[in-house]
């Protein structure tokens, strides 16, 4: 089945996990990572471990009861992920007949939502899924990303951000600006990142960016520990 990729904002949007054991609390992280907010988990016997986490971090709010129909009303993602299958698969089929989206543990059919394998360099997002096929695979290619897209992209992607509105700013045309975002997309400027170049770093800025931005620029390497 073709499934439409999309990253999405969860804050403000009622997320439920339904389900807090070894499978679930996995689920769980990557919600508290992208800021799901509110998080809802729904678990009859949360162990002490989860109810710390819940007090200390109240990133989430934690239910010690079974799921309930009525809990998917207001709920934007729901994710059951319980040791039963068939409550599962209840969740799903429920979720399915109110339109609320639903990741369900190993029923892809029932999955209105897969759950992609991830790959984060921080602000740097790369999600691989088999569409359930095989998630042993997935795992497979999401390791060799993991070595491919290194922490350096992050430090990189971090650099452009802080300059892309500096470039929009000046008011040029958009064609100009394209022309300088290509330009720092060169892999020279990964290699001068990995290998913490900062002469060749600084002189790369110089070449792709106006001059009345040099200044700002400069401040952007001291920002990101490039000390010049």
């Amino acid at each position: 089945m073709p499934y439409f990729p999309a990253f999405i904002d969860l804050s403000g949007r009622t997320c439920i996990l339904v389900g807090a054991g070894v499978v679930g609390q996995r689920k769980l992280r990557r919600l508290i990572h992208c800021r799901a907010d509110p998080l809802l988990v729904i678990e009859p016997y949360p162990d002490q471990e989860l109810w710390q986490e819940q007090k200390t971090k109240q990133t989430f709010t934690l239910h010690d009861r079974p799921f309930a129909p009525e809990d998917i009303k207001g709920a934007f993602l729901v994710v059951a992920s319980t040791s039963n299958p068939e409550i599962n698969a209840a969740i799903g089929h429920l979720c399915q007949e109110n339109n609320v989206l639903c990741n369900v543990v190993d029923q892809p059919e029932l999955c209105s939502l897969v759950w992609p394998s991830l790959v984060n360099q921080g602000d740097l997002a790369l999600a691989v899924t088999s569409g359930g096929a095989s998630p042993a695979l997935t795992r497979r290619i999401r390791q060799q990303l993991e070595q491919e897209f290194g922490p350096e992209y992050a430090v990189w992607i971090s650099m452009l951000k802080a300059l892309r509105p500096a470039i929009i700013a000046r008011g040029m045309e958009q064609k100009e600006n394209a022309a300088i975002f290509r330009s720092l997309t060169d892999q020279a400027f990964f290699q001068a990142i990995a290998h913490a170049d900062v002469p060749r770093l600084w002189s790369l800025l110089r070449e792709c960016l106006p001059r009345d931005l040099h200044p700002f620029a400069r401040e952007v390497l001291h920002e990101h520990d490039f000390s010049l």
